[in-house]
């Protein structure tokens, strides 16, 4: 199976949370600070729209049993973009374009390397119609001042003022960090 990548996706592996995260299965489902866990038993993703949410996450994996890099490569969690794929070396995960059932459209995602089913496992709630895969705008961190005016904090989400177009454009955020 595949797992949904959204934004910036952390993808851990299932073994690892069950031999070394600090409680187990149970404790990393508390532990995803937002609605977009999915997991397929092999792998599990929680998706971000920030770096600094996925900083934050991936810091607290580690805090409570996980290894993130060694010599370079991803060993029991990585993370990775809805566009350019997974971010640093990893030779247990796949990343792909694969199928959303009942349409014609296709979105990212990831599967533990060698994997032969390409079904998607999505979050709960998930919809294509309201995803970041349908819904999105991606602007690098370096042009956020040029092309976007912070407006506003509101609840989980940080608001801004797209300069080209007007329009408010939204961020869904799980820390308070700017």
């Amino acid at each position: 199976m595949a797992v949904l990548v959204e934004g910036i996706s952390v993808i851990a592996r299932a073994d690892s949370l069950l031999t070394k995260f600090a409680g187990g299965w149970a404790q990393y489902e508390r532990s995803a600070p937002n609605n977009t866990l999915c997991a397929d038993g092999e792998i599990a993703a929680v998706a971000f729209m920030t770096p600094i949410d996925v900083e934050q996450f991936t810091q607290k994996l580690q805090d409570l049993g996980l290894e993130y890099m060694r010599d370079g490569e991803a060993i029991d969690f990585a993370v990775a973009d809805q566009i350019h794929g997974i971010l640093s070396k990893c030779s247990w995960l796949e990343f792909g374009r694969v199928p959303v059932s009942g349409t014609d459209q296709r979105v990212a995602a990831c599967r533990l390397a060698g994997g032969k089913s390409k079904e998607l496992v999505t979050p709960p709630d998930w919809t294509f119609a309201r995803s970041l895969s349908a819904k999105s705008t991606f602007v690098p961190n370096e042009r956020i001042g040029d092309e976007m005016q912070f407006l506003r904090r509101q609840g989980a989400l940080d608001v801004y003022l797209c300069v080209a177009t007007a329009k408010e454009m939204f961020v869904g955020r799980t820390s308070t960090k700017k």
